[in-house]
């Protein structure tokens, strides 16, 4: 260093320095403004798909009768098998003002490999 400031290569090295670092952290801090309601809308269609599955299992002797349920999401918030908000029902997370409450889910017993199916119908 100089005795009155700093040379070229220096501030140089500073800028590309300030340059990495500010690189890094934008490409961290981008995900945070990444629209992900379609991947939270999928993973509470899995989890009602499960708690379906569960009403199929502890119904089992019904559902080995009849070969498929159709239930609503209502029906399974209604048996305690999923939580709902304080209104009863399960909202949407794509848009806030829509309940899934009506979504049909179809429970089938597969004999052959001893399983229970669910699927989304409508």
């Amino acid at each position: 260093m100089k005795k009155n400031g700093y040379t070229l290569i220096e501030l140089l090295a500073l800028i590309i320095g300030l340059g990495v670092v500010a690189l890094i952290s934008l490409k961290s801090a981008s995900y945070a403004f990444v629209d992900n309601t379609e991947e939270l809308y999928h993973e509470n269609i899995v989890s009602i798909l499960e708690c379906a599955k569960q009403y199929g299992s502890d119904n089992l002797e019904t559902l080995k009768e009849e070969k498929e349920l159709i239930v609503t999401v209502n029906e399974l918030i209604e048996k305690n098998y999923i939580g709902s908000d304080e209104n009863g029902n399960y909202v949407d997370v794509r848009d806030e003002n829509e309940t899934l409450n009506n979504v049909k889910i179809a429970i089938a017993y597969d004999e052959k490999n001893d399983e229970i199916k669910t699927e989304v119908v409508n």
